[in-house]
């Protein structure tokens, strides 16, 4: 949909950093991770899994079978942009996932952050 902005790594770094990969959910048209502090982090376009230096990429037309329970319970230790359009959660282990974004009509990553106020906040991108 567009690209990240500079604020969103700083965000889910305060609100995560310290917690854990609480599930990681794979369909065919999307990949989650949960993180309590933070919410659901969903990608529709493109993922990339680095677990014990080697690197599993998730998308819609391209299954895989990465061991994507391993980053289940492991601790986030920050998010950064390595691209304008890349959003890396990297955990203390070494591991990391990337999420995708794109130019396009239909949102590539949506950061469900639950409730405030009785209104849903979410980030789309």
């Amino acid at each position: 949909m567009k690209a990240f902005d500079n604020e969103i790594a700083g965000v889910l770094t305060n609100l995560g950093a310290g917690d854990i990969v609480e599930t990681i959910m794979i369909n065919l048209w999307n990949l989650q991770v949960v993180v309590p502090a933070i919410g659901t982090i969903s990608a529709t376009v493109k993922s990339i899994i680095s677990i014990a230096g080697k690197k599993y990429e998730w998308s819609d037309d391209a299954p895989n079978i990465a061991p994507y329970g391993m980053l289940v319970g492991q601790e986030i230790a920050s998010f950064e942009l390595t691209d304008p359009y890349v959003l890396r959660m990297n955990l203390k282990s070494g591991d990391y996932v990337e999420f995708y974004s794109d130019e396009s009509q239909y949102e590539a990553v949506v950061i469900h952050m639950g409730m405030k106020d009785g209104c849903i906040v979410m980030e789309i991108f």
